[in-house]
């Protein structure tokens, strides 16, 4: 088959015809049938210009259903979302240590203040864990 057809006993008037196809676009045609039987079609496009009949369809484009894939670049690599998090976070921990109070930092230094800060977080737990000490 190469594709043809035929359309017997049409009525007059204005007709679109579309090719449909799953790989190809093709452009529309509006074709006319005059009452006497001449038949004549233009581009739906462009009116100005006839077709010359038999119609013969070319297709206008491929149709590409998959996205081609990006290529990476430094900046792409930049822009990644992930990458963003990670660098905040990043930053938002250096920027802790920078913003940090010089006096807890010396608590931290010093072992005797972390001895008793270990007894009354234990002394805490205890507290809040055990309900038959009181006070």
């Amino acid at each position: 088959m190469d594709g043809s057809f035929r359309f017997e006993s049409m009525p007059a008037g204005y007709f679109t015809l579309n090719v449909i196809s799953p790989n190809h676009y093709f452009s529309p045609v509006l074709v006319r049938v005059e009452k006497d039987g001449t038949v004549s079609a233009r581009y739906i496009g462009d009116l100005e210009s006839n077709i010359l009949l038999p119609i013969v369809f070319h297709a206008l484009n491929r149709i590409n259903y998959s996205k081609p894939q990006s290529e990476y670049t430094f900046y792409s690599i930049l822009t990644n979302p992930l990458i963003i998090l990670v660098g905040v976070s990043f930053l938002l921990v250096k920027l802790q240590g920078s913003f940090s109070n010089p006096e807890n930092s010396e608590n931290l230094d010093n072992p005797d203040s972390a001895k008793t800060n270990k007894q009354s977080v234990s002394e805490t737990i205890d507290w809040v864990f055990d309900p038959q000490k009181e006070g």
